[in-house]
């Protein structure tokens, strides 16, 4: 597992397997508690997968749940919780695949007692097809298919809610639920027929649902219009006055011009968690902010090759700047600018750092709609190594 980008909003891992591996608790081993890290070995000769698993940040309250060990407290806003992930199999032979879930991907259980009404339901729609919504009763349930994009498939419900796999348009999940039982997902047709070289590309949103009166699925609809996944647009009012709308599918894609982007999304109260965001466009130079008008100050964002990724609520409508609140024509200058909870006696200032062993000359700007400094145009001259101290506002 690689971990990508590691912020206070969100989380980004990647994994490959391309390898087999010596198994656990056999014979001549023990088990993981007891064992060194298994071996390899071999290579897998049959395919390669990677796989990135993008977690926002939900709205539980840690601080209280593990400072103070007040769960019920922590948990009062929490509506739920949305786990993207999107890969690929790269195959090496020609293969035929086989079942109603030649390759899965994830499973869910359910814990089972029809007579409370915990687990014993079925909620599966297919793209725009109708809701299809089976219950096991007097014997086990079990029912397998396909889902398209913007369907979604859940077993219902738990004493808090359920979990959910939701498909966004432009891909196709494969299912077999055996109620009581698993929930198996994946992708692949039996008898479909692979030849060595082909790529096939997943992406899903597995889904943690706070609905314990739920067990009609109505909450996957709300998330999945949304999020975008049915592919008609944007699931809340959105308007771009700088940059331009890449995507709104789950992530809201924005590309930015001239190292900013400014836009109003929301009000959007449905969704439960903070909306991701991605800008495109921006410098990772440590100087890389939001500023909205839910929270009227620049709060620093992580940056993944020139891409922002953050999270903004949305509940209510919210005007947002992202972008380089400085920016230095050289590229290898790094910026950092303090601004907030500073003395009152004390300006804005920017410190400017010089990572080279030679001196730099540069000019520092700041976008044309940066709240606060916008416009502001400055040269500096850094020694080699070091770092020097600029005021660039009043108090």
């Amino acid at each position: 597992m690689d971990v990508q980008l590691s912020s206070q909003n969100i989380q980004i891992v990647d994994m490959k397997m391309d390898t087999l591996m010596e198994k656990f608790d056999n014979k001549d081993r023990p088990g993981p508690s007891f064992a060194s890290i298994c071996r390899k070995v071999s290579d897998n000769e049959y395919f390669e997968r990677c796989d990135r698993m993008i977690s926002p940040m939900d709205r539980m309250d840690h601080y209280i749940a593990w400072n103070f060990r007040r769960l019920a407290e922590s948990i009062r806003n929490y509506k739920g919780d949305y786990m993207w992930h999107e890969g690929y199999l790269k195959f090496k032979k020609d293969v035929v695949l086989q079942g109603n879930v030649p390759i899965p991907l994830g499973f869910i259980t359910m814990p089972f007692k029809p007579e409370k009404g915990w687990g014993n339901t079925l909620i599966v729609k297919d793209g725009e097809k109708s809701v299809v919504k089976a219950e096991a009763k007097d014997k086990p349930l079990s029912k397998s298919g396909q889902i398209g994009g913007g369907g979604y498939i859940a077993v219902v419900n738990n004493p808090i809610g359920y979990i959910g796999v939701l498909v966004p348009h432009g891909y196709e999940m494969s299912y077999q639920a055996a109620v009581p039982g698993r929930l198996y997902v994946g992708i692949g047709k039996n008898g479909q027929a692979i030849k060595a070289g082909t790529v096939l590309k997943y992406a899903y949103i597995a889904a943690n649902i706070a609905d314990d009166q739920g067990n009609d699925g109505k909450k996957m609809a709300v998330m999945s219009r949304a999020f975008n996944l049915d592919g008609k647009g944007p699931g809340y009012p959105l308007e771009v006055k700088t940059g331009k709308l890449l995507d709104s599918t789950y992530f809201l894609t924005i590309q930015a011009v001239g190292h900013e982007t400014v836009f109003s999304a929301g009000p959007q109260p449905d969704i439960g968690i903070d909306l991701p965001i991605k800008i495109e466009g921006i410098e990772d130079n440590g100087c890389a902010a939001i500023y909205s008008s839910n929270r009227q100050w620049f709060r620093f964002i992580a940056t993944l090759k020139d891409t922002a990724y953050l999270q903004e609520p949305i509940d209510k409508k919210n005007d947002i700047w992202v972008g380089n609140v400085f920016v230095a024509d050289n590229k290898t200058i790094k910026l950092t600018l303090v601004k907030d909870g500073i003395d009152p006696s004390h300006s804005p200032f920017l410190e400017i750092h010089n990572p080279t062993d030679a001196s730099v000359t540069t000019r520092i700007s700041s976008p044309a709609g940066t709240p606060d400094f916008g416009g502001a145009s400055f040269t500096v001259t850094v020694p080699a190594g070091s770092s020097i101290i600029k005021v660039v506002g009043q108090r």
